[in-house]
């Protein structure tokens, strides 16, 4: 199991480090050069949908530190 934590500690980060500190507001300026509806539309999509998979692996991530610390005990 120790073997996997490597791997799962750079994608998270990575993912940390390309996001800007503000999600928020970086979203709103971001979306703020785009005069098009549907490209503001897409943009805002696009960030959501990110978002929400950056907190899907960092919840992944924890549970599978979870079970590996679990195996680890038996």
């Amino acid at each position: 199991s120790s073997a996997i934590k490597p791997f799962l500690k750079d994608p998270s980060s990575a993912a940390e480090e390309e996001e800007d500190p503000s999600p928020s507001g970086s979203g709103s300026s971001d979306v703020a050069e785009f005069t098009d509806p549907f490209q503001r539309y897409v943009v805002e999509q696009f960030a959501a949908l990110e978002s929400m998979m950056t907190r899907g692996f960092d919840s992944l991530s924890r549970k599978i530190e979870v079970l590996s610390k679990k195996i680890d005990d038996i």
